[in-house]
């Protein structure tokens, strides 16, 4: 175990490992941040029993380490594998400055765990070893009909199953045993293949008119409630390419950072922090108050 703490992963109850991932959460570092307190935290440690895992003098920043490698070793649940993914791929491969790493966009009838946008557009859709493949089909038809390129992150165990039924250009990257993610089919460009229709559908308002204004040269002059429609006709006149190519400068737009901004930022915690909605220049605060809490005043609540 990387952190000083006494918590012993074998005396943590299976039925409490949902609970405690659950601590490593946007919502959950939000809280902390706002009022130094969380309901969930509070009552997630007492059931679990946190004060005897960790002792109640324990800092919350040493606690939600411990927990991430509890989960690391024992429940790989979805925010693990986004923490591999936000560490190793966006902060590790490529650069803040120059690509843009969104959560739970939306996609038609799905939500994409992950997106990147840089050059070009990847998206990631994780699946656990808690996870069943119910829905993967329809994701995958959902994804590609916006992103350049698509993978499917998931487990040693589902890659070579997966390869046989996955659609030839998307890719599948595997999150290791010891934590390293290891590409083992990569996906190919689909950008001539986007649906300019679902590209529309998933953009803002404001990024549609500035999409037709870039695109097509101006903005229909038209009542407000016939303004979509009449983007969207004239966007559908265009290279799916293009199109494809003007969104990726748009969502860029969405988040901007910077790779200073995650100095203080616990690895562990990079995609909670992400994901907290807490403006970029409070993470530091956001540490702080982690390092300056022991679990028993959360308990104590």
């Amino acid at each position: 175990m990387t952190h000083e703490c006494e918590c012993s992963f074998a005396a943590v109850a299976s039925r409490n490992l949902p609970l405690l991932a659950r601590c490593l959460s946007g919502p959950v570092i939000r809280n902390i941040h706002h009022t130094g307190q969380s309901t969930y935290l509070s009552a997630a440690f007492r059931e679990a029993r946190a004060d005897e895992l960790f002792g109640r003098s324990t800092t919350l920043l040493t606690a939600v380490q411990a927990i991430f490698d509890l989960m690391r070793r024992r429940y790989r649940s979805d925010y693990v594998y986004r923490a591999a993914i936000a560490n190793k791929i966006f902060l590790g491969r490529h650069s803040p400055a120059t690509t843009t790493l969104l959560s739970e966009l939306r996609v038609w009838r799905s939500k994409a765990d992950l997106a990147m946008l840089n050059g070009t557009s990847t998206v990631y859709e994780i699946k656990t070893e808690l996870d069943n493949l119910d829905r993967l089909s329809s994701q995958l038809a959902d994804y590609s009909r916006m992103f350049d390129r698509t993978y499917v992150v998931t487990h040693d165990g589902q890659a070579q199953p997966l390869q046989s039924v996955l659609p030839s250009h998307v890719g599948v990257i595997v999150l290791s045993k010891s934590f390293t993610l290891q590409v083992v089919r990569e996906a190919s460009s689909n950008a001539d293949n986007i649906d300019i229709l679902t590209v529309v559908d998933a953009l803002r308002r404001s990024e549609l008119v500035e999409m037709t204004r870039a695109l097509c040269g101006s903005v229909p002059q038209v009542p407000s409630v016939r303004l979509v429609a009449e983007c969207r006709q004239l966007l559908s006149q265009h290279q799916a390419r293009s199109v494809h190519r003007e969104m990726v400068r748009l969502l860029k737009k969405r988040r901007a950072f910077m790779r200073d901004d995650f100095r203080s930022v616990p690895e562990e915690l990079v995609p909670a922090y992400l994901e907290s909605g807490v403006s970029v220049s409070e993470w530091s605060a956001i540490t702080d108050r982690l390092s300056g809490t022991c679990i028993g005043e959360i308990m104590d609540t």
